[in-house]
């Protein structure tokens, strides 16, 4: 399922309205390397790297994740901060876990 959402820079004030795919077998939050390049999103390196596996168990093979980005994210009428993890993904260039979406804290 994709939706539609608006992503917030908080150390650029820019907004960039693009669509996330919701992955109820998601491992985490994870955004593109190219999308995060292309709007010029700051990112942190992550203290621990890890791969992602496929949902066989085997590594997905586009390596390991060391960065992040903290975002604000607007879907509808709701705003939260999220942490998304920097990936090889290809287009959409947002994957969301269902879980995460539906999480009352404040955090995407």
């Amino acid at each position: 399922m994709q939706i539609p959402i608006t992503l917030i820079s908080s150390t650029r004030l820019k907004t960039v309205e693009t669509t996330a795919v919701v992955d109820s077998g998601a491992s985490g939050t994870f955004i593109s390397e190219d999308f995060v390049k292309d709007h010029g999103i700051k990112t942190h390196r992550l203290k621990k790297t890890f791969r992602i596996r496929n949902a066989d168990g085997t590594n997905s093979g586009k390596g390991k994740i060391t960065h992040y980005c903290t975002l604000m994210v607007k879907v509808d009428q709701r705003t939260m901060y999220g942490k998304f993890n920097v990936h090889k993904l290809g287009h959409p260039h947002i994957t969301v876990t269902y879980l995460r979406m539906i999480q009352g804290n404040g955090r995407a």
